[in-house]
C-alpha cells in the first residue's frame, strides 16, 4: 500500500470502531459487551481485536512492531472503545471533560494524566467516558491511548482547558527575538 493511500492511525481506529462496535447489530453488541467485561489480556482473544491490530500496522508500522512485543495497549484500547457510544469528530475526550464547568474535576483529570500503567489509563478512561456522554473523537482517543507513554496526552491539557497550544516558532523567529 503506498503512503498516500494509507489511512492515518486515528482514521483506521475510527473505522474499526464503526464496523465492530458502533453498528447496531447483534454481533457488534455482543462483541462490545464482551470487551466491556474483559481484562486487557482477555480482550486480545477476539478475532476483531486482531483485525484492529492489522489496521494499526497498516497505518503505523513502527507502532505495530511495538504492539507485537507488548500487546497490552491494544487490549486496553479495545476495552476502552467498547465503552464509546457516540463518535464526535470535533471534540476529543479531554475537551468534552473540561471547559469552564468541567465534567471531570481538575484533580481527577491530573490523576488521569499522570497514569502510566496501561490498565490504569484504560480504567480511568472508561470511568471518564460517562462524564463525557460516552462520546468523543474515537480515532483520536485510540491514537492517544496507543501512544500514551510517548506523546499521547500532551495536548490533552489544552483540550481540557479549551485553549490552543502555543504556535511553534521557527528558528528565524527565535534568532530575531534574541537580537531584539
Amino acid at each position: 500500500m503506498s503512503d498516500e493511500k494509507k489511512p492515518g492511525l486515528a482514521q483506521a481506529i475510527a473505522v474499526w470502531w464503526r464496523i465492530n462496535i458502533e453498528a447496531d447489530h447483534a454481533p457488534q453488541r455482543a462483541l462490545a459487551a464482551k470487551l466491556r467485561r474483559a481484562g486487557t489480556g482477555e480482550a486480545l482473544g477476539h478475532r476483531e481485536v486482531i483485525d484492529l491490530y492489522d489496521r494499526v500496522v497498516a497505518a503505523d508500522a513502527w507502532l505495530g512492531r511495538r504492539l507485537r512485543h507488548d500487546p497490552a495497549p491494544l487490549g486496553a484500547l479495545a476495552r476502552v472503545l467498547a465503552h464509546v457510544r457516540q463518535h464526535d469528530p470535533k471534540h476529543s475526550l479531554a475537551w468534552r471533560l473540561g471547559g469552564d464547568d468541567p465534567a471531570m474535576s481538575p484533580a481527577r483529570f491530573e490523576r488521569l494524566m499522570r497514569a502510566s500503567d496501561i490498565d490504569e489509563v484504560a480504567t480511568a478512561l472508561i470511568r471518564a467516558l460517562p462524564m463525557a456522554g460516552h462520546g468523543c473523537a474515537v480515532g483520536r482517543l485510540g491514537r492517544d491511548l496507543l501512544r500514551w507513554g510517548e506523546q499521547g496526552p500532551n495536548d490533552w491539557y489544552f483540550d481540557y482547558f479549551h485553549t490552543s497550544p502555543p504556535e511553534t516558532q521557527s528558528e528565524d523567529d527565535l534568532q530575531t527575538e534574541k537580537k531584539a
